[in-house]
């Protein structure tokens, strides 16, 4: 399901293929090459993305902040994007996994 990524995303494994749509910074990004993918939701980090947000929403592109701080955070997130992309059960699987390393 994941059509763009920035330099730093690399899970799931497959991202590693997906065009580049930013260096991770705000200046890196780039907002045409977000629109042309033509997204149906677009994850950004809760405390620099702001900006971005605000272009999104004028292109009608939903976007959701997130930036966890702790590990319990992390799996919370992890649940909320596991239930609105349809993979509760992958997101499940992967807190599991984590909670036991």
């Amino acid at each position: 399901q994941l059509v763009g990524v920035t330099k730093n995303c690399n899970y799931p494994p497959e991202a590693d293929t997906l065009e580049r749509v930013g260096g991770g910074t705000m200046e890196s990004i780039s907002r045409e090459k977000i629109v042309s993918r033509k997204p149906d939701l677009v994850l950004c980090k809760w405390d620099h993305h702001q900006p971005l947000m605000e272009t999104l929403a004028q292109f009608n592109i939903p976007a959701l902040a997130i930036g966890p701080e702790t590990l319990e955070q992390l799996f919370a997130e992890a649940t909320t994007l596991g239930d609105i992309t349809g993979h509760a059960e992958e997101a499940t699987q992967l807190i599991a996994a984590m909670r036991l390393r």
